[in-house]
Order: structure tokens, then sequence, then C-alpha cells
């Protein structure tokens, strides 16, 4: 058996930690598209406001003909389950509340691999912002804050 090396010759696990770093760095892809504000009216996208209900995926975003929570069904999230890349987490913004879904929507989905965050839609915003930063496949639906119901 080789002789145990002397402690200079080791290599630091600080130095072979920023080693094996170093590769990663071309493999992250910060997402494109992160929601940088809210208001009662919509979403601002990447400097860009959307009026009303969004969908959003790291890669685009879509306005969602939902005007209230009665309207999220399991048709009306039909992108999401339709999406190249499969959320495995939805985070759903209710309005100015959290309001709950039916559990057959959660059911669904879930069913499928998409586990559904219910929060209000300004910590669903932050929610989704951190979750798409730490490279998280998910997905964000959501109605302005003016949404009472």
């Amino acid at each position: 058996p080789e002789p145990p090396k002397k402690l200079e010759e080791q290599e630091q696990p600080l130095q072979a930690l920023q080693k094996k770093l170093e590769s990663f760095d071309q493999i992250f892809v910060r997402p494109r598209y992160l929601i940088e504000g809210i208001n009662v009216l919509g979403f601002l996208i990447n400097d860009r406001f959307v009026r009303g209900s969004i969908i959003l995926f790291n890669d685009g975003y879509f306005r969602w003909k939902v005007n209230t929570v009665r309207d999220v069904t399991i048709e009306s999230l039909t992108p999401i389950a339709l999406h190249v890349s499969r959320p495995e987490i939805l985070v759903l913004g209710t309005g100015k509340q959290t309001h709950y879904l039916s559990m057959d929507i959660l059911d669904h989905f879930s069913r499928k691999g998409t586990q559904i965050e219910l929060l209000n839609t300004e910590s669903a915003c932050g929610a989704y912002n951190f979750l798409a930063l730490e490279g998280r496949r998910v997905a964000f639906a959501g109605l302005p804050e003016s949404v009472t119901e």
C-alpha cells in the first residue's frame, strides 16, 4: 500500500470543491422569465407589464383567461400539464388572499406528478422566483391582487 500523503501534498477540501464547481458554471441557466412586480391589474415580467391573469414558465408566459378563483379548473390549467418540461411544482397565486381549490384539481395534478402550492399572489410571485432561480421545474399561474374571491 502507498504511504499516506503529507498534509501539504493533499489537495485542500475547499480547493477540491472549487474545482468541481467550476464545471457547473457552464451548466446553470438563469430562468428567462421572472416576476419583477405585481399590482391590482397584473404583473411585471422582465420589464414588460402584462395585464390580467398569467401562466408563466421559465421559458415563456401568456395571458390566462381566468378572472376569479372559481374559474380555475382542470381545463383552465391544461397548459401546465401539456408544457414540454412538465413542472414538478405549480405555484398558484389566488389573488389578495389565499383561496383553496377543489380536491379534484389537486388530486388530478398530483397523479400527473405536479404539486400545487396555493398562496396569495404576492407570496406566490416570490415563491416562483425563488424556485425558478434554484433551477426547479416550476410554473406559475396567478390572478392579479384585485381578485378577492
